[in-house]
């Protein structure tokens, strides 16, 4: 049968036109995939082309529509080809880019299979010279079946890693090559580089909002300010302070400001879903880059260097896809700076844009104070009035008065805190310049390239002074601010205290704007370094994304955490009717016990969810418990859950109500 069907696709492609019969007939991936495989596919691409012949040919629109229908039937996410026409050019593009959104969507919701792209031969009639331009990805899917092959299974974990792995790498070399044959050994006229920057935000949205629900965090931080939230705004509990620093003084810890809460707080009166605020941080990002497209101040290549590796980097895509106080006070920077460049010559032409832009970012800065190094920096920006710069750091004085208002209200606790910590020497784990840098390899350069440390800390040196050195040799404002905060940010990281990983999130944007502007002076010189220029970026594009989507499923998800919560609610409710059914007396309650292990705050993000959407509180005291158990820390020995503080629960006194997720259960006791 599929041989009959190759032959009736051969033989009516010939009938239209040899060159694209020739073309499907000794195709790689149809001849493997369509014929020896036997993959229905092929069915339904022979059948659309039977279609297609009688709409070029007998402009018989009934029998053309009724194969093409035929062959939606075999593949649904052909349909687009039913309104394909003999003519209209628009249509059928866009046809073919519903179907490309189709195939975008399979691919990611669903495993990759190379079979599925046998359908792109449905187009072959109208679009043969763009399929042709990707022969080299459909090489790498026939490839990827090598692991198939090799290991004898199928869609068990490591196979579908190094397959993905293959079918990426391959699909980056084709878009290199067409990259540089339309981009870099020719001047892309205005076309190819809106195309471009297209290409690169549906890039950023595809791989900012993919699986969000499934990766991004909602536990202890997350749940603590989303329950803050929804105290303003149902209870009308507003707040003078933010939340909690990790550096403490005598009387506690120090604070950050209040705007991280008031920033979200109208996002979170349109919809207090968990995936909806967490969306807003990934939005932010493609406002930013869309901003840093309209800038004048960079070279259209030094824009499409930073934009890729702003959207391909392992560590910017971590730290931009979950709610959290240090991620908005980057992207919120990251908006505010960019806009400050674009509106530079207005914004210091009037002494209350100075001001109300020193309020600004001094409200962003204390979303998180990590980002003091660049607020500094941009002082340079005002060198040329001293009226300027001060009402820049009068604006950002201001914009601290709700501590002032707190302390008045509490007998001065914040002021009395700072001087108590200014007259200490707190301890803590403060790092060293050697570790900033190998923190820098890893989190910023080259994940998957495990080198010794002394190999890494000097690779990310010379890079880092490198930049410092380009920069210096530039003499643009751009240039000369990135240079002063290039040298800001390793003190402040000292004064900020430690080898906390996650606070260079603070400053990985303009390190990368920094590393774009010295990589686009390289770019300029020999042809040998701009060639050496872009195999720098398409292994870092490469081994980024690639580092990321191979890190382990994360267990504190939003998802998880919706089913955590769900299932206690399901319990409570199904325990009550139970109840009620045998005719005990039950009085129905708002409170249920969960304790959690490892740690009790990993609770907060389930708890937000019991309240919000079951109507349930958790609390310290209740007869009946709940166990909710990460990773394994809860362990079944003999007859017992074992839990880690030693105490052994007899296994017939609980019930496993949970265990979908192989890290998470939860329990209940009988």
């Amino acid at each position: 049968m599929f041989v009959f069907f190759y032959i009736l696709g051969v033989f009516i492609l010939n009938k239209i036109n040899k060159k694209t019969a020739v073309i499907f007939a000794t195709h790689p991936l149809v001849i493997i995939e369509g014929l020896v495989n036997s993959h229905n596919d092929l069915i339904g691409v022979s059948l659309a082309f039977v279609g297609i012949y009688f709409l070029f040919k007998n402009g018989n629109k009934i029998l053309s529509r009724l194969f093409l229908l035929l062959s939606a039937g075999i593949k649904y996410f052909t349909f687009p080809a039913l309104f394909l026409t003999k003519k209209n050019q628009i249509i059928n593009k866009f046809m073919f880019f519903i179907f490309f959104l189709f195939m975008v969507f399979l691919s990611l919701d669903r495993e990759i299979q190379p079979w599925y792209f046998l359908s792109f031969f449905v187009f072959l009639p109208f679009f043969e010279e763009i399929l042709m331009k990707f022969n080299f990805f459909t090489a790498g899917l026939l490839f990827s079946n090598y692991f198939f092959i090799r290991f004898g299974v199928m869609n068990e974990a490591m196979q579908l890693v190094y397959k993905n792995v293959v079918i990426f790498v391959f699909l980056t070399f084709n878009v290199g090559y067409l990259f540089i044959k339309n981009y870099i050994i020719r001047e892309p006229s205005k076309k190819y580089k809106v195309v471009l920057i297209i290409c690169l935000i549906a890039i950023t949205i595809i791989s900012r909002f993919h699986l969000l629900n499934k990766t991004a965090y909602f536990v202890n931080d997350q749940g603590r300010d989303m329950t803050v939230l929804y105290q303003m705004l149902v209870n009308h509990k507003f707040t003078l302070i933010g939340p909690a620093t990790s550096i403490a003084g005598n009387f506690g810890n120090i604070y950050f400001g209040p705007y991280y809460y008031y920033f979200l707080l109208p996002f979170f009166a349109v919809s207090k879903s968990p995936f909806f605020m967490t969306g807003i941080f990934p939005a932010l990002l493609v406002i930013g880059l869309l901003l840093v497209f309209k800038v004048k101040q960079l070279y259209f290549w030094e824009k499409i260097f930073f934009a890729v590796l702003i959207i391909s980097s392992w560590y910017s895509l971590f730290y931009t896809r979950f709610l959290w106080n240090l991620n908005l006070a980057f992207l919120l920077s990251f908006i505010l700076f960019f806009s400050f460049l674009i509106f530079k010559e207005k914004i210091k032409s009037s002494w209350i844009l100075v001001l109300l832009f020193g309020f600004i970012g001094g409200a962003v800065m204390q979303i998180h104070y990590g980002m003091i190094f660049l607020y500094i920096s941009m002082i340079y920006f005002f060198r040329e009035k001293k009226n300027s710069i001060l009402l820049f750091l009068l604006g950002i004085i201001i914009s601290f008065f709700p501590f002032v208002l707190f302390d008045y209200r509490h007998n001065g606790v914040i002021i009395n805190n700072l001087l108590s910590l200014l007259f200490s020497h707190p301890k803590g784990g403060q790092g060293s310049f050697l570790a900033i840098f190998q923190n820098i390899y890893d989190f910023y350069l080259f994940p998957f390239l495990n080198l010794p440390i002394f190999m890494k800390v000097i690779i990310a040196i010379v890079i880092y002074l490198g930049t410092i050195i380009l920069l210096f040799k530039k003499k643009t404002e751009l240039s000369q601010f990135l240079l002063i905060a290039f040298i800001i940010f390793p003190i402040s990281y000292f004064i900020f205290k430690r080898a906390f990983d996650y606070y260079l999130a603070c400053f990985f944007i303009w390190f990368y704007l920094g590393l774009s502007l010295a990589l686009y002076s390289l770019f300029q010189k020999k042809e040998v370094i701009k060639y050496g220029i872009l195999l720098f970026i398409f292994f870092f594009f490469v081994l980024n994304l690639i580092k990321y989507f191979s890190l382990p499923e994360n267990t504190f998800a939003i998802e998880t955490q919706n089913n955590i919560a769900g299932t206690v609610a399901y319990y409570e409710k199904k325990w009550v009717n139970d109840e009620l059914n045998k005719d005990h007396k039950v009085k129905k309650s708002d409170k249920v016990q969960i304790s959690v292990y490892p740690h009790q705050d990993d609770i907060r993000g389930a708890e937000y969810i019991l309240k919000t959407e079951y109507n349930l509180n958790i609390i310290p005291q209740n007869k009946r418990r709940y166990l909710v158990c990460y990773f394994d820390y809860c362990k079944i020995e003999q007859k017992y859950l074992l839990l880690p503080s030693g105490e052994k629960i007899i296994e017939d006194d609980i019930i496993l109500l949970y265990d979908e997720k192989k890290d998470v259960k939860v329990y209940v006791f009988r």
